[in-house]
């Protein structure tokens, strides 16, 4: 309890101490994997990254009610400290404890994953974790961009309707301004090319008059 509320208060030096504390009276205790986890989590707060993994990665090997928390903050410490190939490594452990938990932690993982994917060019996995966000997770914040970026896969394989209906579903439906105005901007984008079109077709057709 008193952990807790150092760490709410953010007094994480004072919050450390009785971590360590703990831990040394009472390595079998009930709330040691919850100490374990708040002496690396503490250790993130307090800058010291790099120090909070051995930590972290311990709570993840427990197996515990906290091992997703910290599999969760290790995907950000892999990120902040340019560790890509743990950051990937991680988010994919994060992913395969889909249909075991529902956590939008795990929400997350996926939406990240995905976007590492549009960026390297794979649009087949990235459609399928998209896919698995708006079918498992559909009430989290990440559903919007799930649906414009699976619009702009629609897109690139010819898929224009369903591209369009993707994108109308954010403008009619969220509540957040910047996939509203991003998903429109692409609309009126998809409409300009498909009005050039026209005018392409029709100015060819006459010249053959």
């Amino acid at each position: 309890l008193l952990v807790e509320l150092d760490f709410k208060t953010g007094r994480y030096t004072d919050a450390l101490t009785w971590v360590t504390t703990y831990m040394d009276k009472y390595p079998k205790g009930k709330a040691y994997s919850d100490m374990v986890f708040f002496h690396g989590y503490i250790l993130e707060r307090l800058g010291r990254e790099k120090e909070s993994i051995p930590w972290l990665e311990k709570v993840v090997a427990m197996n515990g009610h906290r091992a997703l928390d910290a599999l969760g903050l290790l995907v950000d410490i892999y990120r902040d400290t340019s560790m890509k190939d743990q950051e990937i490594y991680t988010l994919e452990r994060i992913i395969s404890m889909e249909g075991k938990v529902h956590s939008p932690l795990i929400a997350r993982a996926m939406y990240l994953r995905a976007m590492q994917m549009m960026n390297q060019g794979r649009l087949r996995y990235a459609a399928h974790l998209f896919g698995l966000i708006l079918r498992k997770y559909p009430d989290t914040g990440f559903r919007w961009g799930s649906l414009y970026y699976l619009a702009d896969i629609d897109l690139k394989d010819g898929k224009v309707g369903l591209a369009r209906k993707r994108l109308t579903t954010v403008v009619e439906s969220s509540d957040d301004t910047f996939w509203v105005n991003a998903s429109q901007a692409y609309l009126d984008a998809i409409g300009a090319e498909a009005n050039y079109r026209q005018f392409v077709a029709l100015r060819e057709r006459f010249k053959r008059r």
